[in-house]
């Protein structure tokens, strides 16, 4: 059993209280700004092709960032938010994921987001 990222993320992306969706969309990532009243503005891909992907504020300015694996570029690129829905150009922080698993979240409860990467994982039967 592989364990991945969500496909599906909720989060604020543009600090206006709204929920926005962040997805996969046929191997692209992709993200929605909601207007509020359970409508959305039209999707933005984004130039990573998404196999898992988080929206936290992971260098602590107040605006959501994002981590994507890319699987394109087998890395974990992280784009860092502008606060307004928009993100910088993303930085390749982790290289060579092929053929790895990848888990988000707080793990060890200090409110910061980790990650669990293996590159295989096998279960005895």
């Amino acid at each position: 059993m592989a364990l991945g990222l969500p496909r599906l993320v909720l989060s604020d992306l543009n600090g206006d209280g709204n929920v926005d969706l962040l997805y996969n969309t046929n191997g692209q990532a992709a993200y929605q700004l909601g207007n509020g009243d359970g409508t959305f503005r039209p999707a933005v891909l984004l130039p990573q092709t998404e196999n898992g992907i988080a929206a936290a504020d992971l260098n602590s300015d107040g605006k959501v960032d994002l981590l994507i694996i890319d699987t394109t570029l087998q890395s974990l690129v992280l784009l860092l938010g502008n606060g307004d829905g928009t993100f910088q150009p993303g930085q390749t922080i982790v290289g060579v994921l092929s053929d790895a698993y990848s888990l988000f979240g707080d793990f060890n409860k200090d409110g910061l987001i980790d990650l669990y990467w293996a590159r295989r994982i096998y279960l005895q039967q």
